[in-house]
C-alpha cells in the first residue's frame, strides 16, 4: 500500500507539472494583453487612438462583451450566456483566439467557443436564438426582439471558463452581426486590452 500511495503521488506530481508547463506555453503563445480593463459606457475609436498615444503604451485593442439570454432554434429553455464581439477576428493581436473549425466570425454567422462546443453539445451549423433585449449601449431600440444567429465556426479562446467548471455559453460575434442583432454600433467598445513597455506590474498599473 506504501508504494502504490508512492506511485501515485508521484503521477500526480508529475501531470501536474506538465500540465502547467502546457499551460504557460499556450498562455505565453496567446501574446496575453497587461492590462485588461472594462467600461461602463461605450469607448470609441477615436479614444482609442489617442490613448495609443500615452506614454508606456505599446498596443492597445478595443472588444465587446456581453451577457446575453439565449435558447436554443428548436426549443428549450432561455438561458444566461456571452458573446464576445471584435471587429476582424484575423487581426486580433492580444489574447489570440484560435479556429479550430469552420469560419471566423461574419456578417453572415457567429461562431461557437470550443469548450461550449464540446460540452453544451452547441455545433458548427446550428442556429441560436439570441433575446436582444439588453441592458447595455445599443444605439436603437432592440427591446423584446428575438433573433436567429447561425454558427459557422469553432473558436478556442485563451482566457474563458470552460462550462465543464461552472462557465457560461460563450458565442462570438463580429461587428457587422453586432450591430445588425443587438445594436451595437461598429466602433464601440466595452473593454480594452493593453500591453505596456518596458512591462512591470507597477508599471503596468501605473500606464
Amino acid at each position: 500500500s506504501i508504494a502504490i500511495g508512492v506511485t501515485a503521488v508521484g503521477a500526480i506530481f508529475g501531470i501536474v507539472d506538465q500540465l502547467i508547463g502546457g499551460m504557460d506555453a499556450a498562455h505565453a503563445s496567446s501574446n496575453p494583453a497587461h492590462v485588461q480593463v472594462w467600461t461602463t459606457s461605450p469607448v470609441t475609436r477615436p479614444t482609442i487612438e489617442r490613448l495609443r498615444k500615452l506614454p508606456g503604451i505599446a498596443a492597445i485593442e478595443g472588444t465587446t462583451t456581453l451577457t446575453v439570454r439565449y435558447r436554443r432554434a428548436d426549443g428549450g429553455p432561455w438561458r444566461s450566456g456571452s458573446v464576445f464581439i471584435a471587429d476582424d477576428y484575423r487581426r486580433i493581436a492580444m489574447d489570440q483566439l484560435t479556429l479550430t473549425g469552420g469560419e471566423w466570425p461574419s456578417a453572415a454567422a457567429a461562431a461557437v467557443e470550443r469548450s461550449t462546443d464540446r460540452h453544451l453539445d452547441f455545433h458548427i451549423g446550428d442556429r441560436v436564438m439570441f433575446s436582444t433585449d439588453l441592458e447595455t449601449f445599443s444605439t436603437r431600440e432592440t427591446a423584446g426582439r428575438v433573433r436567429a444567429v447561425t454558427l459557422g465556426g469553432r473558436v478556442r479562446h485563451p482566457f474563458i471558463p470552460t462550462p465543464l467548471l461552472g462557465g457560461p455559453a460563450y458565442f462570438l460575434l463580429n461587428a457587422d452581426m453586432a450591430e445588425d442583432v443587438f445594436g451595437i454600433a461598429r466602433g464601440t467598445y466595452n473593454e480594452l486590452f493593453i500591453r505596456v513597455e518596458p512591462y512591470s506590474e507597477t508599471h503596468a498599473e501605473q500606464v
